[in-house]
């Protein structure tokens, strides 16, 4: 008797589970219609906020304070006028070395041509775009990958670039302050001779 009830009281206690576990399928689906899309924000924002902003701060790259004057970490929004001294496509991270007037044949400052780039000053050169904007880290740093590829629209094709020594360009673009010559990502860019 003891053994049968020990059975039955056995049985009954694999055969009940305490609660039931199922997926709340209203939450799952608003959670995927809500997921961010950073690529969607970018192209929402960058003609009507984020591109005249930083167009509206830019200054001339020249009047800038000396390297060692300027706080590492500092963004800047800049613009002028630039002779391409070299141009290296290699990909990921493609460059044009440029000089500034007077002209003397030295690289003074960088264009990122990608068609990656290094950094978030297109990001953060406004204050536009805040991290308490985002509900995560990953969200705010691809908003900043997805911004830069979209600066790097306004360059001409590559094709076009790999023959470029010698010419001379009007630029706006971004960078931030650390090492001897900036790193410029444009946000605008057409070739100052004959250009419309």
């Amino acid at each position: 008797m003891k053994r049968t009830c020990a059975a039955i009281l056995s049985l009954s206690l694999t055969a009940c589970v305490p609660w039931t576990v199922r997926p709340i399928e209203g939450q799952s689906a608003a959670a995927a219609k809500e997921r961010f899309d950073a690529a969607r924000y970018v192209e929402t924002e960058w003609q009507v906020k984020i591109l005249p902003a930083i167009e509206a701060s830019a200054v001339e790259l020249t009047s800038l304070p000396p390297a060692p004057s300027r706080k590492p970490g500092a963004h800047f929004s800049v613009k002028g006028t630039a002779r391409v001294v070299r141009v290296n496509l290699t990909p990921p991270l493609g460059q044009m070395s440029v000089e500034l007037e007077p002209f003397d044949g030295h690289a003074d400052a960088v264009l990122q041509i990608g068609p990656e780039v290094r950094g978030s000053s297109v990001r953060d050169a406004t204050g536009l775009v805040q991290f308490s904007q985002f509900v995560n880290q990953i969200d705010f740093a691809n908003v900043s990958s997805k911004l830069n590829a979209r600066a790097l629209q306004c360059l001409p094709p590559r094709a076009e670039m790999a023959r470029t020594e010698g010419r001379t360009f009007v630029f706006t673009g971004t960078f931030t302050a650390g090492g001897e010559i900036p790193h410029i990502v444009p946000v605008r860019f057409r070739w100052a001779e004959g250009a419309k």
